[in-house]
This record gives C-alpha cells, structure tokens and sequence, in this order.
C-alpha cells in the first residue's frame, strides 16, 4: 500500500511538472549520483543529491524535490552514525516547508520511516511505556502507542486533499 502511494505521487508530480524552464540539468546529476553510488562513494553522491535538492528547491521542481529527499535520507543514513535520527529531524522540518504535493509525499515517506523503524524494534519498543509528553520527538524513548499515533497523524495528513 505504501509503495502504491508513494508511486502514484511520483508519477502525479512528473505529469505536473514543467521541463521546458528547468536551467539545471537534472538528468545529468542523477548520473553523476548514480556513478557515485557504483564506485562507492556515498558522501560525493550526497554532496551532488544536496545540488538538486537546492535547484529542485529554487525551480519548484516537485518531482525532482522528492526524489533528491529520499536519496538524500537514503544517504544521509548510510554515511552517519546518527543518519536515522538526522533524517527524522530534517523531514519533520522539511515537511512544514514544502508546498503540496512534495509536502504530502515528503510526510508519507516520514510516515514509512517511523514505521519501518517500529516494525524493526518492536519487542524493544513493547517494553516501554508511553511518554509523559505527548508532541515528543525523541522516537528513542516513545512506546508503541506514541509511535501508532505519530504514524497515523502523518498518513492522515498525507491522504487529506
């Protein structure tokens, strides 16, 4: 279900999009990411996935804009330590200060990640009660119930029109 949405958001954003005013070269830059990653060299490819989120960002490219969030997030986890929580961190922002649709499929992603990493630590998280502190943002220290109604308020508002 998951990917069904995210797909279909995906392609909702190439149909809209414009490339006839695009100046930055997209379709070269993904290249260069993508000769990055094959020779092993995440840092060089997140370093050029942050130049298409800039132009992304500057050209109101929303297509282009997502995908550089989640190569970036994918990234951005696989070279820090602390990538994971990072990533949590700037999405939650980042979902504030995007325009629809990127801002809804930027908040479903966000939503897969909580998930994944509640599917991943589950018996972990059980053992926890839930926090005092109901808009925390520390997921180290939420119990299930914390986590369903983090994952639920970001699919809702991702759905809503």
């Amino acid at each position: 279900m998951k990917t069904i949405v995210w797909f279909m958001s995906i392609m909702m954003s190439l149909i809209t999009s414009n490339p006839q005013n695009s100046t930055f070269d997209f379709e070269a830059a993904w290249k260069k990411v993508a000769e990055f990653k094959d020779q092993g060299l995440p840092k060089s490819a997140l370093a050029e996935v942050e130049l298409i989120y800039t132009a992304a960002k500057n050209e109101n490219k929303a297509d282009q804009l997502v995908k550089a969030v989640k190569t970036k997030s994918e990234l951005t986890i696989e070279t820090n330590e602390n990538g994971l929580s990072e990533v949590l961190v700037w999405l939650e922002n980042e979902k504030k200060s995007l325009a629809s649709p990127a801002s809804r499929i930027v908040t479903s992603y966000l939503a897969e990640m909580y998930d994944q990493y509640f599917q991943s630590n589950r018996y972990e998280i059980s053992q926890r009660t839930a926090t005092a502190e109901s808009d925390s943002l520390d997921y180290l220290s939420w119990g299930s119930e914390d986590f369903y109604r983090k994952i639920i308020s970001l699919y809702s508002f991702s759905i809503q029109g």
